[in-house]
């Protein structure tokens, strides 16, 4: 996929789901993004492997989190993110 187009499907994910608690996006940094390099935002948080020895109720709320996500970027958005790969899910232990 060209940067461009990766640059305006980012954007349209943070306009829908930004300021959604529970579900942090990384915002597109414009100013410091060339046509071949990418800038975002970082976010801290584990991985989806590690959040698998979590208590049972965590758990069911990531993956509550994540349905709920794929439901309304498929039926409200109208525009999903296809590259579903696990090590792109990271859960923040400070904000939950």
């Amino acid at each position: 996929m060209q940067l461009p187009s990766r640059c305006r499907e980012t954007e349209k994910l943070y306009f829908h789901f930004g300021n959604r608690h529970g579900l942090n996006i990384p915002e597109f940094i414009d100013s410091l993004s060339t046509q071949h390099i990418l800038t975002m935002e970082y976010l801290d948080g584990v991985d989806m492997q590690t959040c698998a020895g979590f208590p049972q109720e965590i758990r069911n709320s990531i993956g509550a989190r994540i349905l709920e996500s794929t439901i309304r970027e498929s039926f409200k958005v109208k525009f999903m993110q296809t590259d579903p790969n696990p090590a792109k899910f990271f859960y923040n232990t400070v904000s939950g």
